[in-house]
């Protein structure tokens, strides 16, 4: 083997060796892209829900109940028919917890609060994935010259200079970002479903079973 033939088996070497580790970038980076979506549509769905735990007029919402089991005055809660029992405090703090709901979640999971995505990460993953799709197929005929020459076509190798463009650490910050926001979002959420489960145990012990404030004795 001359020199020049084996020049040209390094560079090929490196043509491989160089696509592949591309195609492990573009692995990651669209498991990264796509866990950032779903994020989103998570968190928006949570937002979806914010008004759940809102005073409505239907009376069937967690406040309206709170109140009439309290006894209507949501300033003087009764628990069976007292105001200044522990759990009659209870309900006053219940009552707080669930109003802050709405705007909590309203809040944490405001859209607005998520790390701007930009043009640049949606067109990086529809490069990445075009490279990844070509680098298949390219490896598919495994004769070495075969796979150079696949990954030496000029998409190949537009591909494969914007897929090496693409910033894999912004896309983990990126991520990262969206994972904080939507653990927040979550959180206050699930915070409200504690409160609507405490709910039921306060009008249990205060109003049993008709929801009605008792009397007091």
């Amino acid at each position: 083997m001359n020199w020049i033939e084996r020049q040209t088996d390094d560079e090929c070497a490196e043509t491989i060796l160089s696509s592949i580790k591309l195609e492990r970038k573009a692995v990651n980076y669209m498991r990264q892209f796509n866990r950032s979506k779903r994020f989103l549509v998570k968190t928006d769905g949570k937002l979806k829900k914010q008004d759940i735990w809102a005073k409505s007029t239907g009376a069937e919402d967690p406040i309206s109940l709170l109140i009439k089991c309290g006894g209507g005055d949501e300033e003087n809660m009764k628990c069976a028919g007292s105001t200044t029992s522990r759990k009659s405090a209870m309900m006053t703090t219940l009552m707080q917890n669930l109003k802050n709901c709405t705007p909590n979640i309203n809040a944490d999971c405001d859209e607005k609060k998520m790390p701007a995505l930009g043009e640049k990460f949606d067109q990086c993953a529809s490069d990445l994935m075009a490279f990844q799709t070509i680098s298949t197929e390219c490896l598919k005929l495994g004769d070495s010259a075969l796979v150079c020459a696949c990954y030496s076509t000029p998409a190949a190798k537009d591909l494969y200079t914007k897929g090496k463009a693409c910033s894999s650490p912004d896309m983990v910050a990126y991520e990262r970002g969206v994972d904080k926001i939507k653990d927040n979002c979550v959180g206050k959420f699930r915070d409200c479903r504690t409160y609507q489960d405490e709910l039921a145990i306060v009008m249990m012990a205060c109003c049993g079973e008709g929801g009605e404030c008792a009397a007091s004795s």
